[in-house]
């Protein structure tokens, strides 16, 4: 999937230079583009925890106080984890997240502006 997302990205820039060449602007310079990192979620399932009463944030927070640049996390919840979401983007994390056929969640959460893959 990383490759889908490099195609993606490929092919707007060639749309951007395509549109600028088209009027008349001159080639942008590259030098500032976004480096596309690719990025490895590591999983945590928090479904066990909560299930025995236990508070997961503090595992969570260790987790992603571990986190190298160009990696992210992965949540899985029973339910939408909003608070977390809410939580994690004051601190600077994008998030994305995905509605399981078992009704549960996988968010996703990246430090910073590289964006979410398409996974």
């Amino acid at each position: 999937m990383r490759a889908l997302t490099k195609i993606k990205v490929t092919a707007l820039v060639q749309l951007a230079e395509f549109a600028r060449d088209r009027v008349g602007m001159m080639p942008a310079d590259r030098s500032n583009y976004p480096q596309i990192m690719p990025v490895q979620f590591k999983r945590f399932d928090v479904r066990m925890l909560l299930n025995e009463g236990t508070e997961p944030f503090p595992e969570i927070r260790r987790r992603i106080d571990l986190l190298n640049l160009g990696e992210g996390i992965s949540i899985i919840a029973p339910f939408l984890p909003a608070p977390l979401i809410e939580n994690l983007r004051g601190e600077g994390f994008q998030s994305r997240v995905e509605p399981q056929s078992d009704g549960s969640w996988i968010a996703y959460f990246l430090r910073g502006k590289t964006a979410v893959p398409t996974l």
